[in-house]
């Protein structure tokens, strides 16, 4: 959490000192801090939802309202990228308002969005620099700056922003999840119009005020950042559990015993088996939650994880996997002790024999029973503060 907010008080000042000190000509430079402010102003409803924070810019500028950004920029200047983003909503909506039984779309398009509303704020961000409108401000902003300032300024709002969203969809996410688990009728239904009705909220202050939607949207980042980690976590293991078997009974990709290429991990030899798995209780440097690979060796058992910049964090289990559960959505590794140690998702039951078979542990199937107490066992641990690590 620490190295996060220390990230983002040496961006800002990084971001400051990009701008050209040498232009005389004060407005000019006061022009330039109010498009910054004005691109950053539309990263809270972007964040919530994409789609409708583009098709509502666009109107906005095709109408003529709002401020200079929204005015002068191509992307919202457009009848064909206003029809996209009507098409998208729609789509992406509809799943998430008429039952849970359509959950695992909402799900699969919750992810598309996300990824959509980073390419999406890239675009729209870099088009005005690309495109070289003759907008005054944009105009005079490519003339009469040198091309390292623009090229830092740009770089580093690109960055800000997004690393905003990843933070601010992410907690997103996770409240998606928490609803989809919870079994009320029509909650599925408030919450969507609730979210929807705060976007649009935020787009129109984004549009006419986009310095209280730009101090708005920094507060929601700090809410958002101290709940970063732990929804990180959670949606990682809902995605792995649920999108990733959707995914693979669709397309038939990935899911094979060594689907996972050695060489990335820089480790240099073969494994008779190579999967990911997500780590239940602590266990040496990986924490519960952590996602990593499984790599089994003859008797030789280690846990990777590959890290940009360094080489991979191993760990060498110090104790055989003695029981391997199947569970409804995931499959439980177990030590002698009859503790979860980690899990993978259930597209890996057609392998179970073979991995059987590698790690010489038995196979069971979980009854009602022993799933209630495998969830009792875990509460009281993560309650008494137990690592669980043997």
């Amino acid at each position: 959490m620490n190295n996060k907010i220390l990230l983002i008080l040496v961006l800002f000042p990084i971001l400051v000192f990009a701008q050209n000190f040498g232009e005389a000509d004060g407005v000019n430079e006061l022009s330039q801090n109010a498009n910054f402010i004005q691109q950053l102003g539309l990263l809270g409803p972007m964040a919530l939802n994409p789609y409708l924070t583009l098709l509502i810019t666009s109107i906005a500028a095709k109408m003529g309202f709002g401020n200079s950004f929204i005015a002068t920029n191509p992307i919202f200047d457009s009848y064909l990228i206003m029809f996209i983003a009507a098409v998208c909503l729609v789509l992406t909506i509809l799943p998430k308002l008429f039952s849970k039984l359509a959950a695992p779309i909402s799900m699969a398009a919750s992810y598309v969005e996300t990824k959509a509303a980073i390419l999406i704020s890239i675009i729209v961000m870099v088009a005005p620099h690309i495109l070289k409108l003759e907008s005054d401000l944009v105009s005079t902003n490519i003339v009469q700056m040198s091309i390292l300032p623009v090229s830092l300024k740009l770089f580093f709002t690109i960055g800000i922003g997004v690393y905003y969203l990843m933070v601010v969809m992410t907690v997103r996410l996770f409240f998606e999840f928490m609803i989809y688990l919870i079994p009320i009728p029509f909650i599925d239904l408030l919450f969507e119009t609730a979210k929807n009705g705060v976007s649009f909220g935020m787009i129109i202050l984004a549009i006419f005020f986009p310095v209280l939607a730009l101090f708005i949207n920094v507060l929601f980042f700090v809410v958002c950042l101290f709940l970063y980690r732990r929804a990180s976590r959670f949606t990682d293991k809902q995605f792995f559990l649920l999108a990733k078997p959707l995914w693979f009974s669709i397309f038939k990709v990935g899911g094979g015993l060594n689907e996972i290429l050695i060489p990335d991990l820089q480790i240099g030899k073969s494994f008779d088996l190579a999967n990911p798995v997500i780590v239940e209780n602590r266990i040496g440097p990986f924490s519960a939650g952590s996602k990593v690979i499984l790599l089994v060796d003859k008797d030789v058992v280690i846990l990777a994880k590959k890290r940009w910049f360094r080489s991979p964090k191993q760990y060498g289990l110090e104790f055989a996997i003695k029981v391997i559960e199947l569970r409804n959505l995931k499959i439980s590794f177990f030590n002698s002790e009859d503790k979860e140690i980690f899990f993978t998702n259930k597209i890996y039951k057609r392998d179970i024999e073979s991995i059987s078979k590698i790690l010489n542990a038995e196979v069971r199937i979980a009854t009602t029973s022993e799933a209630i107490k495998n969830v009792g066992r875990s509460l009281r641990s993560k309650w008494n503060g137990n690592p669980q690590t043997n």
